[in-house]
């Protein structure tokens, strides 16, 4: 799918946000037309970051995920996780696009 970022989210009713000063096409992903109530999800500070050195670029690498209970339990293991593989690869900085839209939070 598409990566977008926006600048500014006002509400304009419960569950609906005009956002302005978008950026479309991030990290080389197709910019796209959306459907109203097409599924979404929000990158943020919560989301994993790892750094890497730009020698990393173009070299795959596997990733497993391992969730946790905070109550302690039904614990997993890393040997019945799946491992996901990545390629970083290098990208451009965005370039912004003076469009608005409504989104609509399920």
């Amino acid at each position: 799918g598409e990566m977008l970022s926006f600048q500014t989210a006002t509400l304009t009713s419960p569950g609906h946000y005009n956002l302005t000063g978008l950026y479309r096409g991030l990290f080389g992903t197709t910019i796209a037309a959306h459907a109203s109530g097409a599924s979404w999800a929000r990158c943020d500070a919560s989301m994993l970051r790892y750094p890497i050195a730009a020698s990393q670029v173009g070299v795959a690498f596997s990733v497993k995920a391992l969730s946790f209970n905070s109550w302690g339990a039904g614990g997993r293991t890393l040997a019945s996780e799946t491992a996901y593989t990545c390629t970083p690869t290098a990208v451009t900085p965005p370039q912004p696009y003076n469009v608005s839209f409504t989104i609509t939070s399920t």
